[in-house]
């Protein structure tokens, strides 16, 4: 079994806004470091290998099956903004959306190219203000996420579908966009068959991680170094009064 190695808790970056105001943009700033151009979190384990090289551990996973999408509450949007399917004719500006969100490398050709796919084409769902993307996640399924392989066994990879790059412009944060956007696409992959819904995401993205509680992802441990990082992302939203159980 490898050696974790932890860095400091959470708690060390200072208290977080997880509603994604200035205070957590500010602490997620101070967690330090990059991988591959993303912030790493100070709280973040790194895991070492046979040969003692430390690297970055596998991203948080959740889960929420077709009952708890059943249950998942109403996110309503506030007026002037559209929820709809998407199009060909969105990619440069779904790109652009991308990159401000943190996605640097995303090009519309990309975007073209990963709805392709005519699965992750008919569930991904965009929010439209005045032309704009300003927010938007695409629906991917296991059978056909062309990255990095998955900590997923499933029996039928197809019903098992994915939350896949959500992103909000930071022009368009705090208005719940991202809560509205991830609840639609978790339905509309239970609704083309799916039995149950993953994602997966960074330590530190904390409003990321409350907004996918609240609509009822639960984590998964796919990993032996899960249950501490948990502990310490339920403890960082927890100091804000925004841990869920």
């Amino acid at each position: 079994m490898p050696a974790v190695f932890c860095r400091r808790r959470f708690a060390a970056a200072g208290r977080s806004d997880v509603r994604g105001g200035a205070g957590l943009a500010s602490a997620a700033r101070s967690f330090g470091g990059h991988d591959n151009g993303r912030p790493r979190a100070a709280g973040v384990c790194l895991v070492s290998n046979a040969h003692g090289d430390r690297r970055p551990p596998t991203q948080l996973c959740m889960r929420i099956d077709a009952d708890g999408v059943r249950r998942m509450p109403a996110a309503p949007l506030p007026d002037g903004y559209l929820l709809r399917a998407c199009r060909r004719a969105d990619a440069h500006r779904w790109a652009q959306t991308l990159r401000a969100g943190g996605f640097t490398t995303w090009t519309e050709a990309m975007v073209l190219d990963y709805l392709a796919d005519a699965d992750r084409r008919a569930g991904s769902l965009v929010v439209e203000r005045q032309g704009s993307v300003a927010a938007g996640t695409f629906a991917s399924r296991v059978s056909n996420y062309p990255f990095d392989p998955l900590p997923i066994s499933a029996a039928d990879p197809h019903r098992e579908g994915l939350l896949d790059y959500v992103v909000t412009h930071p022009n368009h944060r705090g208005r719940g966009l991202g809560r509205a956007v991830c609840a639609a696409v978790t339905k509309r992959l239970v609704d083309g068959g799916c039995r149950a819904v993953w994602l997966s995401t960074d330590d530190w993205r904390l409003p990321a991680i409350h907004v996918y509680l609240s609509l009822g992802y639960r984590p998964v441990m796919v990993s032996g170094d899960m249950p501490e990082r948990w502990d310490m992302v339920m403890h960082a939203l927890h100091d804000d009064g925004n841990a869920r159980t």
